[in-house]
């Protein structure tokens, strides 16, 4: 898969340095600015428990980069061995890298003039990345500059040389009465951190990662000394194109990894910036040929034409009725994989025809061999956002395998996070409607993300003219009233989303504007709230963050220690300070 977008990345150079008040020493206000300044541990969220894979990369680094970095060679493998610390236990690989000098001299080319030239130079076809490092950028002043750019989904990328010049002026003004070496200290943590980030930042790009909305994460947009890690929701794609890009020439599926990627991203999270998400499904479907509505594009399922090649043997032997059974056989993977493409070709009803003809195939099924086609079933209707059919179909399935778990709470996370109730008659919600009303309220908070207010309010009637009171179009709306500074709305649509039902959302949200009431009794509430939506759905990370700084600023030192354990336990990664 590689999708022509080339994605950016940039960073605030000189730090934000508050000094002053609290009656301490100008020395004890120093060391205690000082270390606010220090960066976060990168760590990775999600393990991984199979054996370690290697990706060989090959690094070229031009004639800017190799005279402003002496010892170059050394440098980027201590950056190599900090990500490999995220990267083995997120994604399973093991990044080795072999060195070229670059024979260019172009200072003033752009980071996309380096990338295109890279590309020319060497296809990188024998390995699984290529990386151009160029000189760094004498900057005056803390503004944005680029630091890094990548194709999404492509094997190439390139990231600057790290330039602290005014970073260190700017220490030495703020921090006169320090040991130069304790400020040497933050600043080489500092550029440790930086440069590591940005090359994982665009080696996620490169696996098909897209921008984050939160601004203390990896994949936001502009650099943090506080971004620690990367979402699941993109480890997930991550996951899908390495998979892919380590696998022999001849073992690879391109189609078969674009359909992957468009299921992932298909069931919506506000987290991704919108605009990047909606140009890359709309380049995915393009990859497929998908121009009509309906129908099936591009090559025949594999399991269609073994049964079709089986049937064509049997009819050139004379065996006409046996070639009739084989293609009536009762085998479902090809009305499976059929449904796969329509749906990929954006044909969402062709798709749920085609399985509900695959459901009556696996019932004639050996008693043994159901379990596992009711699982690929449901597979095929959790890439649809069909909650209700992948959970009848898990029913039939058993909990017999790995598979089914998590497809079971994919499910489950799904209802409670997005507000999509089983028993739906209540707010004039069928089964056939699971899909387009997860899409509804995943489009509200889209919208909210990007601070478009007023079109998240548009798209938040339209829906609830469908789906009237429906708990997660509340919860949306609760999202849209607090952004937009409505307190007393907020809080009112929250309650209502509560009242409906088991909304984790809402019950994060309500406890976020309990903690930000100058009610004696609301800070008390506020952390009940967030522990409600904790045990309601472990797996979502803002409650969890919440209260951490909410017990931090309440000094509740076991209650916080409790829950740093068991937020290691759950995300095996530190709870954020």
């Amino acid at each position: 898969m590689a999708v022509a977008v080339v994605i950016m990345s940039g960073c605030l150079i000189s730090p934000i340095i508050p000094i002053g008040g609290g009656g301490k020493s100008r020395t004890e206000l120093q060391h205690e600015s000082l270390g606010k300044l220090f960066p976060a541990q990168l760590v990775a969220l999600g393990k991984w428990t199979s054996e370690v894979r290697v990706a060989r990369l090959r690094v070229w680094a031009d004639d800017e980069y190799r005279a402003q970095n002496l010892r170059w060679q050394r440098g980027f493998d201590e950056e190599l061995d900090y990500a490999n610390h995220v990267l083995i236990p997120m994604l399973g690989v093991r990044l080795e890298a072999e060195y070229r000098s670059w024979e260019r001299h172009a200072p003033g080319s752009t980071l996309a003039d380096h990338l295109e030239t890279l590309a020319t130079i060497d296809p990188g076809d024998d390995v699984v990345w290529v990386v151009g490092l160029t000189s760094s950028l004498s900057l005056a002043s803390a503004t944005f500059e680029q630091l890094g750019v990548a194709t999404l989904g492509g094997r190439h990328l390139v990231v600057r040389g790290h330039a602290d010049l005014e970073e260190r002026k700017a220490f030495e003004r703020a921090f006169p009465d320090l040991d130069p070496e304790e400020r040497e200290s933050v600043l080489e943590a500092r550029r440790r951190h930086k440069t590591t980030a940005v090359l994982i930042h665009e080696l996620a790009h490169s696996l098909g990662a897209l921008h984050e909305t939160e601004p203390d994460w990896i994949m936001n947009a502009s650099y943090s000394h506080h971004a620690a890690s990367i979402s699941d929701r993109n480890r997930e794609l991550m996951l899908i194109t390495l998979d892919e890009r380590l696998k022999p020439p001849a073992a690879r599926d391109p189609r078969a990894t674009t359909q992957k990627l468009l299921a992932a991203l298909d069931v919506e999270w506000g987290g991704w910036e919108a605009d990047e998400r909606a140009e890359l499904v709309e380049n995915l479907r393009a990859e497929l040929g998908a121009k009509t509505a309906r129908g099936i594009t591009g090559s025949a399922p594999a399991a269609v034409m073994g049964q079709y090649r089986h049937a064509e043997q049997r009819l050139a032997t004379g065996d006409h009725r046996g070639a009739q059974a084989e293609l009536e056989s009762a085998d479902p993977q090809p009305a499976i994989e059929i449904a796969a493409a329509r749906l990929a070709a954006g044909d969402p009803t062709g798709a749920r025809a085609t399985l509900v003809a695959a459901e009556a195939r696996i019932e004639s099924l050996a008693p043994g061999e159901t379990a596992a086609a009711w699982l690929m079933l449901a597979a095929q209707y959790r890439a649809m956002g069909a909650i209700t059919w992948t959970e009848d179909a898990l029913a039939k399935a058993g909990a017999t395998a790995t598979a089914y778990h998590k497809l079971a709470a994919w499910a489950a996370t799904t209802r409670v996070r997005y507000g999509i109730p089983r028993d739906g008659v209540r707010w004039k919600l069928v089964p056939e409607d699971d899909a387009a009303a997860l899409r509804a309220v995943h489009g509200v908070l889209d919208l909210v993300n990007a601070n478009r207010f007023d079109a998240a309010a548009k798209a938040a009637t339209a829906a609830e003219k469908r789906w009237p009171q429906l708990p997660g179009l509340l919860a949306a709306r609760c999202d849209l009233e607090l952004r937009r500074g409505a307190l007393a709305a907020a809080r009112q649509q929250c309650d209502r989303a509560i009242a409906q039902g088991g909304s984790s959302w809402a019950l994060y949200l309500r406890g976020i504007l309990d903690l930000q009431s100058e009610s004696q009794t609301a800070p008390k509430a506020g952390v009940a709230r967030l522990r409600e939506a904790i045990a309601l759905d472990p797996d979502l990370g803002q409650p969890w963050r919440a209260l951490g700084k909410a017990l931090s600023r309440a000094k509740a030192t076991a209650e916080l220690e409790q829950l740093r354990h068991d937020y290691l336990a759950r995300f095996d990664s530190p709870l954020p300070r």
